[in-house]
């Protein structure tokens, strides 16, 4: 639970992003690396803590914004379970992260929550260090490219480019994952882990009536270790999905998809679009 804001301020020159809450994630993790990925076993984790951010980004030449945040809390990770024979074994983990942030992004979108033209290119830096709260050192880099193009007036064809890539020191759950609803569709979020991660993907969505949008998507990508490693273990994936919008004025919609990967299906339900 939590609260936040997103907000376009004096014509859109200034953003404004921040927010605050309390987060309990559980999740198996499956280890670190392709091999570790293929298994497909692993430890349940629970994850919980405060955590809170703030940015803001300036638009410094037509459609390009820069920005500077920051990001801090504290996050407890621990097994869910335990063993019967071991009740006193109950190791938590805990770490206070800090970051400055820096983003740098072009958007020339016609609309933000479901753009019909345009590109959104984004840079992202997380610096994690101790002198701004953090129990360790770390760089996490984001880079990503969004196209959005009309097609048959009201139909929209959509490609996404992601890479993301995680120094050395940085703990296991700020490593780059491959999967989830954004990158890529199909596989557990944290099922292939690494220090490096790339995904490539494009979804066509079909305006069937004011209300009804469905979708068809693929993509594939990988995790490594080193750039080097690339080009080992190829996963792609495929899916399809339905929108029902809940405002026309501003675009939102309620979302269902079903993706099948190399392992097996995964379904997702939310709100708005996967990219």
């Amino acid at each position: 639970y939590g609260a936040g804001a997103s907000l376009h301020l004096l014509d859109d020159k200034l953003r404004i992003k921040g927010g605050g809450g309390y987060a309990d994630v559980r999740y198996q993790y499956y280890g670190i690396g392709n091999d570790q990925g293929r298994l497909g076993q692993g430890l349940f984790i629970e994850q919980n803590g405060p955590l809170y951010f703030a940015s803001a980004s300036w638009r410094v030449w037509k459609k390009v914004y820069v920005g500077l945040g920051y990001l801090g809390g504290t996050v407890d990770s621990r097994i869910r379970y335990v063993p019967p024979e071991f009740p006193f074994f109950d190791p938590t983990l805990s770490l206070d992260v800090g970051a400055i942030h820096i983003p740098v992004e072009l958007d020339t979108r016609d609309q933000e929550q479901f753009p019909m033209s345009g590109w959104l290119a984004s840079v992202k830096a997380m610096l994690y260090r101790k002198s701004v709260g953090s129990d360790f050192d770390a760089d996490i880099f984001n880079a990503s490219i969004n196209h959005y193009r009309t097609v048959r007036k009201r139909d929209v064809l959509a490609t996404r480019v992601a890479f993301r890539m995680a120094s050395e020191g940085a703990p296991f759950f700020l490593l780059s994952t491959f999967g989830g609803s954004t990158d890529l569709r199909g596989y557990p979020s944290g099922r292939y882990r690494d220090r490096m991660m790339y995904a490539m993907q494009t979804e066509y969505r079909w305006h069937v009536k004011d209300r009804w949008i469905l979708t068809g998507f693929v993509g594939f990508g990988e995790v490594a270790e080193e750039l080097s490693g690339f080009g080992e273990n190829f996963l792609p994936a495929a899916g399809v999905g339905a929108r029902f919008v809940l405002s026309e004025k501003h675009r939102v919609s309620l979302s269902a998809d079903i993706a099948t990967g190399k392992h097996g299906t995964e379904f997702y339900f939310g709100v708005g679009e996967a990219f």
